[in-house]
Order: C-alpha cells, then structure tokens, then sequence
C-alpha cells in the first residue's frame, strides 16, 4: 500500500477505532510516528488496525525512562531489556531469557496504569543511550527480531491473540511498546 493511502486510511479509521483527539495529542510526534508505522506495517500485512491504550501508553514511557535511568546492559546483567528496576512504584523484576518472571512483568500494565488484563512488551535500544531513538530505527529492529515480529503481526504463538490495544513511548535511546487484548 503506497504512504499516501495509508495514512488516508489512518486518518479515516482513527476516529472509528474510538481514539479520542487527547489521547494522539498526548503522544510526542515520535511517538505518534512509531504508532503509525507500526499500524500501517501490520495493514501491509492484512492485519487490524490496533487503537491506542492511554494506560498502555503509560506503562511504555514508564518502563523507557526506568530503563534510561536504571537499565545495566545484558553484558553486565542477566537481566533482559524487559526487566523492571527496583527503583519504583512497582515490583522489580529480572526478565531472562526463560521467562521464570514472566508473569510479573505481564501484568505491569495492571500494576502501572490499572489496565484489566496482562499486557506484552516489545523494547528497542538505541546505542549508545543517549542518542535519540528514531520510530524507523524500532520498527525495523523489531522486524528483524523473529520474536518480536512475531508480536506484531500475531504470528506463532500470538497466532490467536487479538490485538485490542497498544501504547507506545519513546525516550531518549529507547523505545517500548505494549500490546493488550482489552480496550482501557
């Protein structure tokens, strides 16, 4: 689908999709362009449109600034990149590969934002840190990454999850994204 009519799409679906004008106004213009990207890739792919989530937003630009601020690379952690510190109002968590606190961390949207259901991450990290991460240089990181790909376009084990619900954030090098299966 060539840029033009995707966003034409965009701008006639998003009122339909229920997003109200406050919350596309609360996102950053990078962020609002990580949102769409993201939705325009997943219509290339045949895939629903999925509505912006204010408390999924929330919960994204919390967990970037915590792990701009707290963050210790997986060279010096076994603590991956969707790991929550112990510097917060929430419970910490050291996410590994095998996910033995993978619960913990799926209900931070509930823990955060009071979001009803669990909710999953994707994260990006730009390097270093402090460069700006830019919406293009997420998306395809993650298009790239099989697993994170895979989130976004329902595919393997996300197969039979439907998509209700995304927020986005960026911050600084960092870019998170949360996918829920309710409305707020």
């Amino acid at each position: 689908m060539n840029p033009l009519r995707r966003m034409i799409v965009l701008v006639i679906l998003i009122p339909v999709l229920g997003i109200s004008q406050n919350q596309i106004t609360a996102l950053s213009p990078s962020e609002k362009q990580l949102y769409n990207l993201i939705n325009n890739y997943r219509l290339e792919n045949k895939l629903p449109l999925v509505p912006l989530s204010k408390k999924l937003s929330l919960v994204a630009k919390t967990h970037c600034m915590d792990l701009y601020n707290n963050y210790l690379s997986e060279t010096s952690s076994p603590c991956n990149m969707h790991s929550w510190s112990d510097k917060g109002n929430w419970t910490p968590v050291c996410y590994i590969e095998d996910h033995p606190e993978g619960p913990k961390m799926w209900m931070k949207p509930k823990e955060i934002a009071g979001y009803d259901s669990r909710g999953f991450e994707i994260a990006h990290a730009h390097s270093p840190k402090d460069n700006v991460c830019q919406p293009e240089c997420a998306l395809d990181g993650w298009k790239d990454s099989p697993g994170h790909n895979q989130v976004i376009l329902n595919q393997s084990i996300w197969k039979d999850i439907k998509w209700n619900a995304m927020g986005v954030a960026m911050y600084k090098g960092y870019a998170c994204v949360w996918f829920g299966e309710i409305l707020d």
